[in-house]
């Protein structure tokens, strides 16, 4: 029931006028190469740093990307405007479809990996590394494209993205989750999540994000 209730919440999100800026992002201003040291390690503390805004976990509200407009964060928004903490690009550059998303990322390193009842929490987690986002794969069919595809037997199962999480190292992520009871930004247990939400699998990208020059 859960996977169902996100299935649906980002078939939304997909649809949604709401987010409708971020379809087409060929009249954006190219994005100017400029190095930003560890970035990775400044992503996942500006994304930490919303489990304890005013004293309380930011809650999770589909569309939310922490503004007074759009209250909350969901599970893109965290990504978003951790980015935009650490970096200055405004969160609505970025493209609610995964599929999209993972091209703007930049060509850092990607990895792929799906769920088996055999998989171990070592399997799972060996080639990740901190700040990588996650995009947790699924067969439902949402209003993006499939990103990827697996061959089983004769047949070609198409993956599209159900949700999105930030690998904050040893085996946890951050998300903005609508599977958590609280409906808030948790950090968490990777390999539970999985088990927990029977998700299909992940591809992991770690963004090569870069800044304009002033």
């Amino acid at each position: 029931m859960k996977k169902l209730c996100a299935i649906i919440l980002i078939s939304a999100s997909l649809s949604n006028p709401f987010h409708s800026f971020a379809d087409d992002i060929k009249n954006k201003q190219p994005i100017v190469e400029k190095s930003i040291s560890s970035f990775s390690e400044k992503f996942v503390n500006a994304a930490r740093a919303y489990l304890n805004k005013n004293n309380r976990a930011v809650p999770y509200i589909w569309g939310g990307r922490n503004t007074e407009n759009n209250p909350g964060l969901d599970c893109l928004g965290l990504i978003f405007v951790s980015i935009q903490d650490v970096t200055g690009i405004p969160w609505n550059y970025w493209s609610v479809m995964p599929s999209k998303l993972i091209k703007q990322l930049g060509d850092g390193r990607e990895v792929e990996f799906f769920y088996s009842e055999n998989a171990t929490e070592k399997d799972m987690i060996k080639d990740l590394k901190k700040g990588d986002v996650i995009f947790f794969l699924s067969t439902a069919p949402t209003r993006d494209k499939p990103v990827t595809s697996k061959k089983i037997g004769n047949d070609k199962i198409a993956y599209w993205v159900l949700h999105t999480a930030i690998y904050t190292g040893e085996g946890k992520i951050i998300h903005a989750s609508p599977f958590d009871d609280d409906l808030c930004v948790v950090e968490e247990n990777l390999y539970q999540f999985m088990k927990n939400t029977e998700m299909d699998g992940f591809i992991a990208k770690e963004p090569k994000i870069s800044i304009k020059k002033n």
